[in-house]
């Protein structure tokens, strides 16, 4: 069962390479395509995912059938970074993994300083990774009504600026448009 995969239609644009380790999210972003793409309530997605079933195994597998040297994205269905089961125990063994083996990764989330507890293997990336966050608002009360679970833009911001101070490669995400005035 291959874990990493090419994304279709308009998500190829971010990546020619894709890894979901959860399914749900514990972010409840009223905007979320996600419980739709996969044909679930909200109810049976937003929550406190865990890891998919045999995840880290059958990414090793993938790894070891073939090289990955184009970039694979970490997740476009939820977060890796949201609260879960596993205290993104997951998300940090999946990194060490695609670090081992050599794989260009990029990370998008709105988890915040939950990211800085992998800063360490981060940095063992070298310039193999790039470390992102979604920018919907700025405005704290907005932010709070649309990403409820979220970590704040300012907090989102400050963790950017301590991984580009670190000397991690990093990037926003100011998507989706929800007021385009």
């Amino acid at each position: 069962m291959p874990i990493i995969y090419e994304p279709s239609g308009m998500a190829k644009e971010y990546s020619p390479y894709a890894c979901n380790l959860y399914i749900g999210c514990s972010h409840c972003c009223k905007y979320c395509y996600a419980p739709h793409t996969l044909q679930r309530t909200e109810n049976d997605y937003f929550g406190i995912p865990g890891p998919r079933r045999n995840m880290l195994n059958y990414l090793e597998q993938d790894m070891q059938k073939q090289p990955y040297r184009k970039q694979i994205l970490l997740s476009f269905i939820g977060d890796v970074y949201c609260r879960n089961t596993d205290n993104n125990e997951t998300t940090r063994v999946a990194l060490q993994l695609l670090n081992q083996y050599g794989a260009p990764v990029a990370v998008l989330s709105k988890g915040g300083q939950k990211m800085l507890r992998d800063l360490d293997v981060f940095k063992s990336f070298g310039n193999r990774i790039m470390i992102g966050s979604t920018l919907t608002f700025l405005d704290t009360e907005k932010s709070t009504q649309w990403e409820p679970g979220a970590a704040l833009p300012e907090e989102r911001l400050e963790t950017l600026k301590e991984l580009h101070a670190a000397g991690i490669r990093t990037f926003a995400s100011f998507e989706p448009v929800v007021e385009p005035a």
